[in-house]
């Protein structure tokens, strides 16, 4: 990206102005305020000439083509607010799927500039804090259409802008985070009264009418579902979420058809998909709903990842695991134009696959896609190494079902690795995560027998293991640091660095144990 391609770049956050109203001028240089001055009469044609550009760029998204949106955005981002915000909205997701530090402020920086754009292109002398403050006084100035939209994007900037204060995940994001929600929320409010009070006079057109229901919905909706640290942070803040009314305002943004409707059914699509993998009891109320949003919206774009990734956990849910594993698959392949990109998007389809093939049983499927999620994500590699670990154990354990030597094999004492023959054999197991590699694995594995089979996964995961428990990550969250201290604790167990009470009372009693009793020193309990 050249200099002269990149956004104004804004104040330092320490030294930057407390509104918007005041720091779009430091944004945009004296020679750029007539470019303002001539925005505020933008007429239909120009508003429709950018909202065509806007839906080209947002096609492009949905049709897995990130890179051509981004090039069309920044190649418009100063002509208009809407092309600004749109690359600001492309930033902000980039920045919530890497958490890169670089992403982060690339957003932040895009969102401040769109909203600066917005709000100076408002009538003069009446900045966003003013024009709240008189509306609350009944004085009520009319607006250009334009003006109604690039409002519109002020409101929408912010709200951006607060969730990638919170992926920073720090309480000085909390409260900037409050700060920010609590401005777009304002402007959004003050939007909503505006077109209640001209009722049809009020010449916003249906996009910006669209993206108010879906600002309203958002905002309601994602705060109802933050955790309870965050909120009690916005709480104090004096901000109040009412869900029902969230969605409410969701269903009439995706049901008018308009610019935002495919982001309507994105947030609809992943609270109803996502939400029953933790509350079981809600499946059969959310589940027809999301099987509603899924039939509108793929219609639209049958090949967006996103859309395809949430039907496919939502097959999943209602237990369709060939349709959840066709659909991942789909998306996978679909992801190959991502990798440069937005490589988290086919990644998130590579883990879901994964859950899928364990239903199964198909252990070596899912080893193939931790294997490649360890070598490609910059997640938790502690844990995607341990899943290899357990796919292998569970393919030793399969063999031995109805083998008796296998069997003799999985409980005898000894490691494996006494052996030469097995080493040599584990040793040509290719690891590589490619396709080619999978196959070639899947093949050698059905030719060992199952004795041998069984020695040589013990070889495989006791070395993953030991690789395994040594591995740092790239931690964001408590959710990922948790895990990783599940499967520490399972590792030193496996591997005899720390034994449960089980293992250790077992260890202690004089008697023979029997097959079931030495089944659980070697695979472990809690």
């Amino acid at each position: 990206m050249s200099d002269s391609d990149k956004p104004a770049t804004p104040p330092p956050e320490d030294d930057a102005p407390q509104t918007i109203s005041e720091s779009y001028k430091s944004l945009f240089p004296p020679h750029e305020q007539e470019k303002l001055d001539r925005l505020r009469d933008a007429g239909p044609d120009f508003m429709a000439k950018y909202d065509a550009i806007v839906v080209e760029g947002m096609d492009a998204f949905f049709n897995n083509e990130f890179a051509k949106a981004e090039q069309l955005f920044r190649q418009t981002y100063k002509e208009d607010p809407l092309c600004a915000n749109a690359w600001g909205t492309l930033g902000s997701m980039k920045a919530m799927l890497s958490f890169a530090g670089g992403d982060i402020d690339f957003a932040s920086n895009q969102l401040i500039y769109s909203a600066a754009f917005g709000n100076g292109v408002q009538p003069k002398g009446e900045g966003l804090v003013k024009g709240i403050s008189n509306w609350w006084k009944g004085k009520t100035q009319r607006l250009t259409p334009f003006q109604i939209r690039a409002l519109l994007v002020v409101a929408e900037a912010e709200l951006l802008r607060a969730n990638v204060l919170l992926i920073q995940d720090t309480m000085t994001g909390y409260l900037k985070a409050g700060l920010a929600l609590r401005r777009g929320y304002n402007v959004y409010d003050r939007l909503q009264k505006y077109i209640n009070e001209f009722k049809d006079d009020h010449g916003a057109d249906a996009n910006t009418v669209g993206g108010i229901h879906f600002g309203l919905g958002a905002i309601h909706v994602v705060t109802s579902i933050l955790p309870p640290k965050i909120y009690a942070v916005l709480k104090a803040l004096g901000y109040m979420h009412d869900r029902a009314v969230g969605m409410e305002h969701l269903q009439q943004c995706l049901k008018s058809r308009t610019l935002r409707s495919p982001l309507a059914s994105l947030l609809l699509l992943a609270f109803h998909g996502i939400l029953p993998s933790f509350a079981p009891l809600t499946m059969d109320r959310h589940i027809p709903l999301a099987e509603e949003v899924i039939a509108e919206t793929l219609t639209m774009y049958p090949k967006s990842i996103i859309h395809l990734w949430l039907s496919g956990r939502v097959a999943r849910l209602k237990r369709n695991t060939d349709d959840a594993i066709r659909i991942f698959n789909e998306c996978v392949s679909h992801g190959v134009s991502l990798r440069e990109s937005l490589p988290q998007l086919e990644h998130f389809a590579l883990y879901d696959l994964a859950w899928a093939y364990m239903s199964r049983c198909d252990w070596m499927s899912a080893f193939h896609c931790f294997r490649r999620l360890e070598v490609e994500s910059a997640w938790s590699k502690m844990f995607y190494t341990y899943a290899q670990a357990a796919c292998l154990d569970m393919v030793a354990v399969d063999a031995a079902i109805d083998d008796d030597a296998a069997r003799a094999t999985l409980l005898e004492a000894d490691p494996p690795e006494l052996d030469s023959a097995n080493v040599e054999a584990a040793n040509g197991i290719t690891l590589d995560c490619d396709d080619a590699a999978d196959a070639a694995r899947k093949e050698a594995m059905a030719a060992l027998s199952p004795a041998k089979r069984v020695a040589v996964c013990r070889i495989l995961a006791r070395r993953l293991m030991q690789r395994s428990i040594g591995s740092v990550s790239f931690k964001v969250g408590g959710k990922i640091i948790s895990i990783e201290q599940f499967v520490k604790r399972r590792l030193k167990h496996k591997l005899g660095f720390v034994k449960t009470p089980r293992q250790q009372e077992l260890l202690d009693s004089p008697k023979d144990f029997s097959d079931e009793e030495a089944v659980k020193m070697c695979v472990g309990d809690d």
